[in-house]
């Protein structure tokens, strides 16, 4: 009996683990956006797909820009930025930003989206 139970314990906690670790590999774009001191912003090339849009905020103006899929461009005092990409699927994704996210150059900037009230977060230029 204890057999039995340790077994589907175990399966329990696969099955759980397997689609969160989908979900974090699927969220991620696999590149980490850096930044030089005026202000110019590198995206690298994404090894699991392919840039789609890049939308810069400025908060302190309150307007919002959609580049497309720039890899280069320049943040202006109090922009800050996310970006989409479409993963090998064809699915689109918001890259996942977090506070621990490293970026050469930028910062991390969390917002309350007004739709859902959650926490997210955005690259800001230092």
């Amino acid at each position: 009996m204890k057999r039995i139970f340790f077994v589907l314990l175990v399966a329990a906690i696969a099955a759980a683990a397997l689609p969160a670790a989908s979900w974090a590999a699927t969220k991620y774009a696999g590149v980490e956006p850096a930044a030089d001191q005026a202000g110019n912003v590198t995206i690298p090339q994404l090894p699991l797909g392919t840039l789609v849009e890049v939308v810069v905020w400025n908060d302190n103006e309150g307007t919002t820009r959609k580049l497309g899929a720039v890899s280069n461009f320049k943040l202006n005092p109090g922009d800050g930025f996310n970006f989409q990409w479409r993963d090998q699927s064809g699915k689109v994704w918001w890259q996942l930003v977090t506070q621990s996210t490293q970026a050469t150059g930028l910062t991390i900037d969390p917002w309350v989206d007004p739709k859902d009230g959650r926490v997210k977060c955005k690259y800001l230029k230092k």
